[in-house]
């Protein structure tokens, strides 16, 4: 059966030529995933919206995909204050256009009593990520290391602006409401900028995000990363301050 799901969802994206303008992409399908989690899972606390199991799986592409992060997906928190150690993601393929693309992580202010707004920390050309075929699921731990004093939103771009997608960000569509987020291009029928997933999406309640986050309020400003919020939202600016 899961052969013949894998077949199924090939054969409908092989249909999509790559000058299409088709914008966002789901599986479409639900049923019992296999998750693979990464080395280095088994560290610290882990916090996140999803329940652990994923029914769906979601990307944009084309023109819903351009810099800097029109096309990405997030999830936002509000543990208090303390250290942002890292973040995971949970991606899916189903092996017809994944190339090894890279992706852009990105930490934002607000999220959760209101949409992500200034960019304070990013991890740009993260790599390596090895995600298995729909239904298994791959887990990518992206190192952070940021001062937080309130809500914030972890989330990625993924690095395809104007092309086919390759990878899915699982989804879990029946679990507890979280705070998911997406950043729409303009001029493709939606709601441009922040918007809340379901906008697009409507049985989404979490996306597969989560954070490793040491909750300590004394010596916050101490922790690195502290402070500084990009006001200018451009690609070039924002990689310019961040790239290591």
């Amino acid at each position: 059966m899961r052969a013949a799901i894998a077949t199924l969802c090939a054969a409908v994206m092989i249909l999509i030529p790559c000058g299409a303008t088709a914008e966002r992409v789901s599986l479409g399908h639900s049923g019992q995933t296999v998750l693979i989690p990464a080395a280095g899972h088994d560290r610290g606390e882990w916090y996140q919206n999803h329940d652990g199991t994923f029914e769906n799986g979601y990307y944009w592409d084309h023109g819903g995909c351009l810099p800097p992060y029109a096309g990405g997906f997030a999830e936002a928190f509000d543990l208090g204050g303390g250290l942002l150690e890292a973040a995971d993601f949970w991606f899916t393929q189903i092996g017809v256009y994944q190339q090894g693309t890279s992706m852009d992580v990105y930490v934002w202010t607000g999220g959760v009593s209101a949409p992500p707004s200034g960019v304070m920390h990013m991890v740009p050309d993260v790599t390596g990520m090895e995600i298995p075929f729909w239904p298994h699921v791959g887990e990518t731990i992206v190192e952070i290391g940021r001062g937080i004093r309130g809500e914030f939103t972890v989330g990625y771009w993924p690095d395809w602006p104007g092309q086919q997608g390759q990878w899915y960000i699982c989804a879990d569509e029946n679990g507890p409401a979280g705070h998911p987020w997406t950043n729409i291009a303009a001029g493709i029928g939606y709601p441009a900028g922040w918007n809340p997933v379901s906008i697009v999406f409507e049985d989404c309640r979490a996306l597969g995000i989560g954070v490793l986050f040491t909750r300590d309020t004394s010596g916050i400003e101490e922790f690195p990363g502290g402070g500084q919020v990009v006001e200018s939202p451009t690609w070039g600016r924002i990689k310019a301050i961040f790239a290591r």
